[in-house]
């Protein structure tokens, strides 16, 4: 008798444990997937916000986006033709990359909040949860890019708009997790409108330009 019931709790003991350590496994499986959810929009959050900074604040010898845009006039003030300044666009490349690669040296520092009542899956309770520091980085290779185009803007009325595209892939990594994601933002920066008919000539490009 007293064997069986020795038995019983040493299976009892093997159970418990099984169940403790599956219990374990589901949720450093769900601590992941969710640490690296938040981990990412955080990053997409925080690249976006410095890439809209980065590019509101450059300016390269006293000279604004609008400058990017040359036009040319006829004798009765009618525009002829648009082209770009493509000494400006490089210098401005290039400032926009060192700027973001600087500013997030500065400031890789950063937190998320993994509450219990994330990792539980309970919804009626918030805020309650460990901060966790994350650090987010960019790779070496960030994209800068100025692209053109031409957009009706009405009745014989065309908008020629330049835009900025910034390509960048974000390293966010926390011990024990690490990951990576890839953020792309588009923002236009300069335009005119042309009213008539659309002149005859105009510069079309696309530059590139990749810091590493």
């Amino acid at each position: 008798m007293r064997i069986f019931a020795k038995k019983r709790r040493k299976m009892k003991c093997i159970i418990f444990l099984l169940i403790t350590s599956l219990i374990l496994v589901v949720l450093t499986m769900r601590v992941s997937t969710l640490f690296n959810s938040l981990a990412q929009s955080k990053a997409r959050f925080e690249a976006t916000y410095a890439i809209n900074k980065v590019i509101g604040e450059t300016t390269v010898d006293s000279k604004t986006y609008s400058d990017i845009i040359i036009k040319e006039y006829d004798g009765g003030g009618r525009i002829t033709a648009v082209s770009t300044d493509s000494a400006l666009i490089n210098r401005m490349q290039s400032e926009i990359s060192s700027r973001l690669i600087e500013r997030f040296r500065e400031n890789n520092q950063y937190y998320i909040t993994l509450s219990i009542a994330n990792i539980l899956g309970m919804r009626t309770i918030t805020g309650f949860g460990p901060k966790l520091p994350i650090k987010i980085s960019p790779s070496p290779n960030i994209s800068v890019k100025f692209n053109d185009s031409f957009v009706s803007a009405g009745i014989n009325q065309t908008k020629f708009a330049v835009n900025i595209t910034v390509e960048a892939e974000m390293m966010v990594s926390a011990i024990p997790f690490r990951t990576s994601v890839g953020v792309d933002r588009t923002i236009p920066v300069a335009q005119v409108v042309l009213v008539g008919s659309v002149p005859d000539t105009y510069a079309n490009f696309s530059e590139k330009f990749d810091k590493e």
